[in-house]
């Protein structure tokens, strides 16, 4: 990095949370543990980033950014086991094409720490056939958006949701 300048290609971008910007993902383990007054926030409408992502992303784009990347809300894309919700995937089909629009490269988080509640219901991560379930959402969520992609990452920050669930076990509630 000479004379302080980044190299050409370099991505210069924000990352966010499906959770922590939508707004009411009501349907996965995150939203059940504030309600269960686990945490101690509530997410509610959040920045409501789910309605407004145009408008967050012109914001993006004003300042010089070049990428962004963002998570994927397994809750939505398949609120009940094995139903998928064909309009909660055209909606991130619609995000990644106004990113692309904005000349802004989506990088997609396809887990960002919460899973659906009927996941946990069943025993969260630690059930027999959780990874394959994991799998059978991230094809069914490819096939109809990969196109669309050149990067995503499977899950984000993994080994922080190691250390905070099995750890320093019960520091977040992965577990149930």
């Amino acid at each position: 990095m000479a004379g302080g300048a980044f190299p050409d290609g370099f991505y210069w971008g924000a990352a966010t949370s499906s959770h922590q910007v939508e707004g009411n993902n009501c349907q996965n383990d995150w939203w059940a543990y504030e309600q269960a007054g686990k945490l101690t926030y509530r997410s509610g409408d959040c920045c409501r980033h789910f309605e407004l992502f145009e408008q967050d992303f012109d914001l993006a784009q004003s300042l010089g950014h070049n990428s962004h990347r963002f998570s994927i809300e397994w809750s939505r894309v398949e609120p009940e086991e094995g139903r998928f919700d064909k309009e909660a995937i055209d909606h991130y089909r619609r995000a990644i094409l106004a990113l692309r629009a904005r000349h802004l490269e989506p990088v997609v988080a396809l887990l960002h720490f919460t899973v659906p509640a009927w996941f946990l219901d069943r025993g969260g991560w630690e059930a027999k056939g959780s990874p394959q379930l994991f799998a059978r959402f991230v094809a069914h969520f490819l096939q109809h958006v990969g196109e669309t992609l050149t990067y995503w990452l499977t899950i984000n920050e993994p080994t922080v949701a190691t250390l905070q669930a099995y750890i320093h076990y019960g520091r977040w509630h992965c577990n149930g």
